[in-house]
C-alpha cells in the first residue's frame, strides 16, 4: 500500500495536515490566544492588546517604586538581587571574550545604575563576588575589589 507514494507526496500531504491543524486551532482559540499566553508568561515578543507600545516586562525595582513600597522589605529586596544577578549573567554570556576591563566595568555600571537599592545592602558584597568570579570566568580578567566596588558610585 505505501509502496505506490513518493517522497514528495508524504511531504505534499503532511504539510497539508499541518496547515489545517494550526488553522483549526487558531480558529478554535479565538485570534488574541497568543498575545494573552505571551504577555502572562513575561516574553516581550507580542505587542500588548490594550496599548501600541510593545510590552516589556518590569523588574521588582520599579514594581517596588511604582507601588510606593520600600525596597527594604527582604522578599522585594531578594527579588531585585535576583533580577541584578539575571541581568548581569547575561551580561557576561554576550560578552567576547577580546573585552577589555574598562569596558567591562563601564557595562557593569551601567547595569548597577538600575538597581540603587543594592548599593549598601547585605547582598552587594556577594553581587561583587559573583561579577568577579564571572569576569574571570568568561573574560580571563582579573578584576580586584575595589575596582568591582565601584560600578556601585
Amino acid at each position: 500500500m505505501f509502496n505506490n507514494i513518493s517522497w514528495g507526496l508524504f511531504i505534499l500531504y503532511t504539510s497539508g495536515a499541518l496547515v489545517v491543524y494550526y488553522f483549526v486551532l487558531i480558529v478554535s482559540k479565538g485570534s488574541g490566544w497568543m498575545v494573552r499566553n505571551r504577555k502572562t508568561q513575561g516574553l516581550p515578543l507580542f505587542k500588548s492588546p490594550d496599548s501600541k507600545r510593545t510590552w516589556l516586562p518590569i523588574t521588582a525595582q520599579k514594581a517596588a517604586e511604582r507601588e510606593g513600597g520600600t525596597t527594604s522589605n527582604p522578599q522585594v529586596l531578594q527579588s531585585i538581587v535576583h533580577d541584578l544577578v539575571d541581568e548581569v549573567q547575561a551580561y557576561f554570556a554576550s560578552v567576547e571574550k577580546d573585552a577589555t576591563k574598562d569596558n567591562i566595568l563601564i557595562q557593569l555600571r551601567s547595569i548597577a545604575i538600575k538597581y540603587p537599592s543594592i548599593k549598601g545592602s547585605i547582598y552587594e558584597e556577594g553581587v561583587n563576588s559573583l561579577i568577579g568570579v564571572s569576569c574571570q570566568h568568561h573574560c580571563s580578567i582579573l578584576v580586584s575589589e575595589a575596582e568591582v566596588a565601584s560600578i556601585w558610585k
